[in-house]
């Protein structure tokens, strides 16, 4: 897989440039930002971006400015505040007021392992063509608990590779776990009309049209709570369908990709009745099932999703009206 983008790099200093998009995350950002600038070399920028928050972030931010005055005064550290306008839109700023030439997006409530960047830059030096490394991860639940979440190499072909990120969830691919080469975002940015969901349609064009690789290693350590975007169900149905759309652009993808837009659409009505069927919305729930069937007849062989479809009409049942 060669990459049919690749461009001439301006000359910048460092290697990665690490942005961390912060809303309301002034209880964490001060642990993103130590993860990031305790990391054991020197040829990274980091940059956050307060999107326009109603906490502390602002001060938060301002606090870390002066406990890392050489770093700030340097240059290495940076804040940007703006109004709000959305996780894509502040991922795409920081593409624009950063020069690095690998771009690592880190959650503000999540955190880089120790020597995450040392093992990067190492891997690049091996592999000096690489577009996109996909890293492993610690999954940290509310309680601390920590899981290993292991990668599988990336498929040569890229349908293949598209179909194990979309479909079969074979290649999880996690921001902040990832460092992605500044020329993937020539052609293509995150969609600002998303306010969530964003990062799908750019990792899948990355994955059709440059080459990628995993490592075992775990870069991040990405913490699970209930008020996570992750977990955001309205603004998950608000994208709703027409991220398969999105994703599956032919300006963007390669034909053999586009073909497996049927089976993402399927697999999409799945996706959404499961995060209704977790929130409690039995009913709207039911609704996507029912056109899951119709898109994919299939659907009614997959055990796990029959018992909640099953579950839901049950619980649906006990409301006595949707």
């Amino acid at each position: 897989m060669l990459s049919p983008h690749r461009e001439t790099c301006f000359v910048s200093k460092y290697l990665f440039s690490v942005i961390i998009p912060a809303f309301n995350y002034g209880h964490t950002i001060a642990r993103a930002v130590h993860s990031v600038l305790k990391q054991p070399i020197n040829c990274y920028e980091l940059l956050v971006i307060n999107d326009g928050s109603s906490d502390h972030t602002e001060n938060s931010i301002r606090q870390l400015h002066c406990h890392y005055s050489s770093k700030s005064q340097s240059g290495q550290f940076r804040s940007l505040h703006q109004s709000n306008h959305g996780l894509a839109f502040t991922r795409n700023t920081g593409i624009d007021h950063t020069s690095g030439h690998f771009l690592i997006f880190l959650d503000a409530d999540d955190e880089m392992t120790e020597n995450a960047l040392l093992h990067l830059e190492r891997i690049i030096q091996k592999k000096p063509r690489i577009d996109m490394i996909i890293g492993a991860h610690l999954s940290v639940s509310a309680t601390l608990k920590k899981r290993f979440r292991p990668r599988k190499p990336v498929p040569y072909q890229p349908q293949q590779a598209l179909r194990e990120y979309l479909i079969t969830a074979k290649l999880p691919i996690i921001n902040g776990a990832t460092a992605m080469a500044r020329h993937i975002f020539n052609h293509y940015r995150y969609p600002v009309h998303f306010p969530s969901n964003e990062d799908i349609p750019v990792f899948a064009y990355a994955l059709a049209n440059f080459h990628c690789i995993t490592t075992n290693t775990p870069i991040a350590r990405i913490h699970k709570h209930t008020d996570s975007m992750r977990h955001n169900i309205s603004s998950n149905l608000s994208v709703g369908m027409s991220l398969v759309d999105e994703v599956f652009s032919p300006a963007r993808l390669p034909p053999a990709c586009l073909a497996l837009k049927a089976q993402y659409t399927g697999h999409r009505y799945q996706e959404i009745f499961r995060a209704l069927y977790r929130a409690g919305y039995y009913c709207k729930a039911l609704d996507y099932f029912a056109v899951a069937i119709k898109q994919n007849p299939m659907t009614l062989f997959q055990l796990s999703i029959l018992r909640k479809a099953a579950r839901a009409l049950w619980r649906q049942k006990r409301k006595h009206s949707c």
